[in-house]
């Protein structure tokens, strides 16, 4: 994963959620490796998600919009 650019910034509020955007490149041309780098990364925040007891929002009330 690179140092930079790497972030996490607080986007804003959904009526139903808060909305977190996070910002990373995993150096590697690998897509299978890509996959595992961005899966362990979705796990840890998963898992801190987990331990902090905050819940996702449900997707039935998520919007699209451009």
């Amino acid at each position: 994963m690179a140092f930079e650019p790497c972030r996490v910034r607080f986007k804003g509020f959904t009526p139903w959620a808060l909305q977190v955007d996070v910002l990373s490149y995993v150096e590697t041309v690998d897509f299978a490796f890509y996959m595992e780098v961005i899966e362990e990364l979705n796990l840890a925040v998963l898992g801190l998600l987990n331990e902090h007891e905050c819940e996702l929002a449900n997707p039935e009330f998520a919007r699209v919009t451009d």
